[in-house]
């Protein structure tokens, strides 16, 4: 959303990404990061849902579920596009 937003700004001000800004985006939870260009994190959001919910079925099946680490560590996924300025 912000994202979104950021880049209606810019329209109407009349700048372009990357020849006037170069533009980054976290978080990115859309499924069109490719076609938008944007250099981006991608939100793991149908890989965490899964994980979650495994989590919370074994906490549920094990009563002693604090002391044994459900955490989980996802691997970031960077999109390198179109909207850093090469500056070389």
């Amino acid at each position: 959303m912000i994202l979104q937003a950021v880049l209606r700004y810019m329209m109407i001000e009349g700048k372009r990404v990357p020849e006037d800004y170069s533009l980054v985006c976290f978080d990115y939870s859309k499924s069109d990061w490719e076609q938008t260009g944007i250099t981006c994190s991608i939100h793991p959001g149908y890989e965490m849902g899964r994980q979650v919910g495994r989590r919370l079925l074994q906490m549920i099946e094990n009563n002693e579920y604090m002391d044994n680490g459900y955490s989980y560590m996802f691997e970031a996924k960077i999109y390198e596009g179109r909207s850093v300025k090469n500056l070389r």
